[in-house]
């Protein structure tokens, strides 16, 4: 019996890409956590590759404290996804990082002690590791352009966002991470309401994602400092906020890009596995790219310009003012993603503004990885697109360049639900 019956709720709408829209209907799943009404969506099988048959995208709407919020994502993790959170580590740096989340992030301290409750422990239990809530994976690609408002023909700002990924020919192998992913309406009462996309197999934290300010952040692998050095991945759990952490506490925390800048200066950062960089936007049409130096040593913050579309993939955008290090980079084009940067570039350079929805989705649409190979197949899996005027987002999963094939589903963030929080 949950301990948070009747207290918190969870609903999960389950998008299989299997069907699309020709036929919704409704049924009755008993969950450990809470009863609820799952509406079940399939999407069109013409739409299907035999990839997509076993890939699935699910939308969680998760309401409460956030020790309640953390025990749903528990109950998933565990019952849905059999996440092993059991480790060989140091029990004694485990202790000091939880002690330092609850002091510097003491909402994500609150969701980590609802979701050990979910696996029937408590967080001074040795030998578990609950300060994220999945499984460390290999590194993603992404190509990303944020548009400011003054450049939209909506007057709204924009992030148009393509996550790139692997395919392994063999989906029933362990090493690809994406087979369910989760789009996440988190409204919790004691931080700002946010959609985040959220994947068990990713570190169970978010990913990328908008909050009820406008606010909205995304991460992008970064593939230079992956490539250059690679001593600094600590592959094991250390004292501060590792790649992706920082997300979701800027989205539980910041209304505006400058809040969020000021806010990662004052946290410590390790990257376990993945190094990222992140793209930051806010409403009023103020962005910063956050890096670290090309040495790895110092954060950097690069501020974008309100009247320019801002354009970023897997390099360190503070490389280029630097001839010998743009040289470098343009020698690895492919694997650093200087070639997308330039198609988006390009493709940028040739539309007059201002920038209809219609442009943003084709710009993107020019940066689709689709990559065949003997062993697997190089794959865009989302393109996202936020609207920071509206708090809302379309995601499009296995998109194709063909604009006409292309379905979105869309998310927005319930006001009533907010206000009320």
């Amino acid at each position: 019996m949950s301990p948070y019956v009747g207290k918190q709720k969870l609903y999960n709408n389950h998008l299989n890409l299997e069907y699309f829209a020709a036929t919704l209907w409704k049924t009755q799943i008993k969950w450990a956590f809470d009863r609820k009404e799952i509406a079940i969506m399939k999407f069109n099988k013409t739409l299907i590759t035999r990839f997509q048959k076993e890939m699935h995208f699910h939308h969680v709407v998760a309401e409460g404290t956030n020790e309640e919020i953390g025990y749903q994502l528990g109950c998933l993790a565990k019952n849905n996804h059999n996440i092993d959170k059991s480790i060989n580590a140091d029990s004694a740096m485990v202790a000091s990082q939880y002690g330092y989340l609850k002091l510097y992030y003491p909402e994500h301290y609150e969701r980590m002690s609802g979701f050990a409750k979910a696996y029937g422990k408590d967080l001074f239990d040795d030998n578990y590791d609950f300060s994220f809530f999945g499984n460390v994976p290999n590194g993603t690609a992404c190509s990303a352009v944020y548009y400011p408002p003054a450049t939209t023909s909506t007057g709204h700002g924009y992030i148009s966002r393509n996550l790139d990924f692997s395919i392994p020919k063999n989906l029933k192998l362990p090493s690809f991470p994406f087979k369910h992913t989760y789009l996440v309406e988190m409204y919790p009462q004691s931080s700002y309401p946010s959609i985040s996309l959220f994947c068990f197999e990713v570190f169970g934290l978010a990913l990328e994602g908008i909050n009820s300010e406008g606010l909205a952040v995304i991460h992008l692998a970064d593939a230079d400092t992956r490539i250059d050095h690679e001593e600094l991945a600590t592959d094991q759990t250390r004292n501060g906020f590792n790649e992706f952490l920082p997300i979701q506490y800027l989205l539980d925390r910041c209304s505006t890009a400058i809040e969020a800048i000021e806010a990662l200066k004052k946290l410590e950062h390790y990257h376990r596995a993945i190094p990222v960089h992140l793209l930051i936007a806010d409403k009023q049409g103020n962005s910063y790219v956050f890096e670290y130096s090309s040495d790895g040593s110092q954060k950097v913050y690069i501020r974008g310009n309100v009247t320019t579309p801002l354009k970023i993939t897997n390099f360190q955008l503070n490389r280029l003012s630097d001839a010998a290090m743009t040289r470098k980079m343009e020698s690895r084009s492919a694997e650093n993603g200087l070639d997308r940067y330039h198609t988006l570039e390009n493709k940028l350079d040739s539309i007059q503004i201002p920038f209809t929805e219609k442009v943003i989705q084709e710009t993107n649409a020019a940066a689709y990885v689709h990559a065949d190979n003997d062993n697997e197949l190089e794959r865009t899996l989302f393109h996202s697109i936020y609207d920071t005027s509206s708090c809302s987002v379309k995601i499009c999963h296995m998109p194709t360049t063909q604009q006409s094939m292309r379905h979105y589903f869309e998310c927005s963030l319930n006001r009533e639900k907010f206000e009320n929080c």
